[in-house]
C-alpha cells in the first residue's frame, strides 16, 4: 500500500492516509503549504497530493518517448529552489529541475545535452540541501555537488593516492548536520565527512606533556590555565609553568 503519515504539530497527532495500492510506497515527500505536499514514490513516479481531501491533484510519470517528461518512476529526494522549481532526484534516470507551474523539466544526466553538466552516474541513491548547493550521492558515481543557481555541477571521486577525496564511489546516503558539516555514508567502505570549518580553525599546540585536556580558563590578567590528566598548566608571556598535586 502507499500511504502517507503526517503528524498534526498542534495536538501531536499522527494521520494515516492511504493513496493507493502499490507494490512500493511513498519514499519522498516535500510539504509546500499547509494541506499540500508533494509526493515521490519508489515505482510510481511524483504526486500532488491534498490532505485535506485526500486527493492525488497531479500525477506525473516519465515517458521514455518524452525528452520534457519525469526522468526516472523511482524518486528518492524532492528539494525546492528559491526560484519555485523542484529538484527532483531519482534512483533510475539522473536528477532533473522542475518548474510546475510550465510542467518544464531540464535533465542532468550522464548523457546531458545542450551543454548541461553530465552526472558521473544515472543511480541516486541520497541528496541533500546545502543552501545553494545540493548534494547528490550517487552508485558508482562517487559524490557530486550542483549549484542551483548557476547549474554548475562538481564531481568527487575516491582517489587512492589523496587522502583528502571521498572514500568510496558508491555512495548511498548524505547529510548535513547542525554545524554545516556533510557525513557521507559509503557501501561497504565506512564513512567520511567535509568539514567546511577544517581549514578555518587555527591549531593551537601548547606542547604539553598530555594531550588530554579536560578545561581551558583564561584569567584576568590573559594568563591561560590548562588542566590536563597530567596537572595544571600556566601558559604567560614568560613560558609554561607545570603545577602537580
Amino acid at each position: 500500500e502507499a500511504f502517507v503519515a503526517v503528524r498534526d504539530h498542534k495536538t501531536g497527532k499522527w494521520e494515516k492516509f492511504l493513496l493507493f495500492r502499490a507494490a512500493e510506497g511513498i519514499y519522498s515527500m516535500l510539504q509546500i503549504s499547509e494541506n499540500e505536499f508533494w509526493l515521490g514514490s519508489q515505482s510510481n513516479g511524483l504526486f500532488k497530493w491534498n490532505r485535506k481531501t485526500n486527493a492525488l491533484e497531479q500525477h506525473y510519470l516519465h515517458d521514455p518517448k518524452n525528452p520534457n517528461s519525469l526522468p526516472g518512476n523511482d524518486i528518492r529526494k524532492i528539494v525546492p529552489d528559491t526560484g519555485g522549481n523542484l529538484w527532483i532526484a531519482t534512483h533510475d534516470g539522473g536528477l532533473c529541475k522542475f518548474n510546475p507551474k510550465t510542467n518544464r523539466y531540464i535533465r542532468f544526466t550522464t548523457a546531458s545535452v545542450n551543454g548541461r553538466p553530465s552526472l558521473p552516474n544515472n543511480t541516486i541513491r541520497c541528496m541533500v540541501a546545502d543552501g545553494r548547493y545540493l548534494w547528490i550521492a550517487t552508485e558508482n558515481g562517487g559524490l557530486s555537488r550542483m549549484d542551483v543557481a548557476t547549474e554548475e555541477l562538481t564531481n568527487f571521486l575516491y582517489d587512492k593516492s589523496n587522502p583528502n577525496s571521498i572514500i568510496n564511489n558508491s555512495i548511498w546516503s548524505v547529510h548535513k548536520d547542525r554545524q554545516g558539516r556533510i557525513w557521507v555514508g559509503s557501501f561497504a567502505k565506512g564513512v567520511c565527512v567535509l568539514d567546511v570549518l577544517e581549514d578555518k580553525l587555527a591549531i593551537y599546540d601548547p606542547s604539553l606533556e598530555s594531550d588530554l585536556v579536560n578545561v581551558i580558563f583564561m584569567d584576568s590578567k590573559n594568563r591561560l590555565w590548562i588542566g590536563t590528566e597530567d596537572g595544571l598548566v600556566l601558559k604567560d608571556n614568560w613560558g609554561s609553568h607545570r603545577f602537580r598535586f
